[in-house]
């Protein structure tokens, strides 16, 4: 899971993505501090420094929903059929079950029908 803070120089900061208009990250974020959004401000200007990884259009939104949706309708027809197969989510060399309370009733063996990510640098660009 991606952690909803980040640890940096200032201490903790926001991370996620916001709709890329100046008045909901400006409501949100009133002083430009970058403390209650995922965004860096220029002490100069006042503009958004790291915009281009935080900020999306409405399109882009439209897109990551789409995914989200036919996922969840995948993970349903799969529940629906019956197939419900343990393949864990393995980040980093580590494996979920070590901290799974229901290891015990899965049966899982380590290494075996293990899914890994392979996300390319930002799939939902155009």
């Amino acid at each position: 899971m991606t952690p909803l803070l980040r640890t940096g120089a200032a201490g903790l900061a926001a991370l996620g993505l916001l709709l890329d208009e100046e008045s909901i990250y400006r409501a949100m974020d009133t002083k430009g501090t970058g403390e209650f959004v995922p965004l860096s401000f220029s002490a100069k200007t006042g503009k958004p420094l790291n915009a281009k990884s935080t900020l999306a259009d409405t399109a882009k939104l439209g897109r990551i929903r789409d995914h989200l949706d036919g996922l969840l309708i995948d993970m349903a027809k799969n529940l629906y059929s019956g197939r419900i197969d343990a393949e864990p989510l393995c980040t980093g060399g580590r494996s979920p079950c070590t901290y799974c309370e229901f290891r015990c009733a899965c049966t899982h063996r380590d290494g075996e029908h293990e899914r890994t990510i392979n996300i390319k640098d930002d799939p939902f660009a155009e």
